[in-house]
């Protein structure tokens, strides 16, 4: 299935997600749902988006390896932020505890790019609360 659409992955990545996820490869499900809500990102539709990570949260928690969950649940978490930010407000407790959550696991996950994602989200949660302590 790979090789005859090569190269078209990441438009087709809900597609892909789903299958791999009737598959019980939760690994490659998960990475599809990424790049789908990466999709849904760029085009200004967040609560696919959010449909999207969500999926990808539960199927995460079944992993074995807890490196390898904590890097996508972090990578997830991130972006579900943002779209929560887009859909539901900078003040929303959905984004605290999303951003919370992903600064948490930036602690398990060596030199995490997502750090700044995270702390930057949070202080603008709190500065919108007027949270200023």
């Amino acid at each position: 299935m790979m090789r005859s659409y090569q190269g078209e992955e990441q438009q087709i990545a809900a597609e892909l997600a789903m299958h791999f996820a009737r598959g019980r490869d939760g690994s490659r499900a998960v990475h599809y749902l990424h790049d789908a809500a990466d999709n849904a990102l760029q085009r200004s539709a967040y609560q696919e988006a959010i449909t999207h990570l969500t999926q990808g949260l539960k199927l995460v928690t079944a992993f074995p390896d807890a490196a390898e969950r904590a890097q996508y649940e972090l990578r997830l978490l991130t972006n579900l932020g943002l779209a929560f930010v887009a859909t539901r407000g900078q003040a929303h407790l959905d984004v605290q505890r999303s951003l919370a959550r992903a600064r948490a696991l930036c602690h398990q996950v060596a030199d995490s790019p997502q750090l700044f994602r995270a702390l930057g989200g949070l202080l603008s949660f709190h500065v919108v609360r007027s949270e200023l302590s």
